[in-house]
């Protein structure tokens, strides 16, 4: 004979409803999860997201409860104008961050060849020395400048 055992019962619909309501996008929740950015912790190897409560602790410092900052991010509650610069300033400072990373990525050389004409330019002669395709030491700008033809265009006449 076998053991009876309790039906499982299923979480109320109106349970998982209920935990959503109230969640408005205002601005302030917009810059709030911005800043809900993660980092990097055991020497870059696992990023950690920070939670709303840990969040929120660390911006209003001691100077409002979380429940009162949820009221804030979620509009029901006018927030007031020292939590506004907070977000704002916080926001401002990560902006200025990933501005420097962009302006670093900028200044990296590729090796792509294909990004300017001048590289490949330089990579078709520097193939054509390799095969020995052209004279001695002329590139195919200089020889366009002294008025004859280049030796590798076929189509160009003297």
């Amino acid at each position: 004979m076998t053991a009876k055992r309790k039906r499982r019962k299923r979480k109320s619909t109106r349970h998982i409803a209920a935990y959503h309501v109230g969640i408005v996008q205002t601005p302030l929740r917009r810059g709030f999860e911005c800043l809900m950015v993660g980092e990097r912790t055991s020497k870059g190897r696992h990023w950690e997201c920070p939670t709303i409560a840990s969040l929120g602790a660390k911006l209003v410092n001691g100077r409002a409860t979380i429940d009162f900052m949820r009221t804030w991010l979620n509009g029901r509650r006018r927030a007031p104008a020292w939590f506004v610069a907070i977000l704002d300033g916080e926001l401002a400072r990560q902006i200025e961050h990933r501005q420097a990373i962009r302006a670093e990525l900028a200044n990296i050389k590729t090796g792509d060849r294909r990004r300017s004409p001048e590289a490949r330019t330089r990579g078709r002669l520097a193939m054509m020395r390799r095969y020995g395709r052209l004279e001695a030491e002329k590139s195919m700008g200089e020889a366009a400048v002294d008025g004859e033809a280049a030796k590798n265009e076929p189509h160009k006449s003297p």
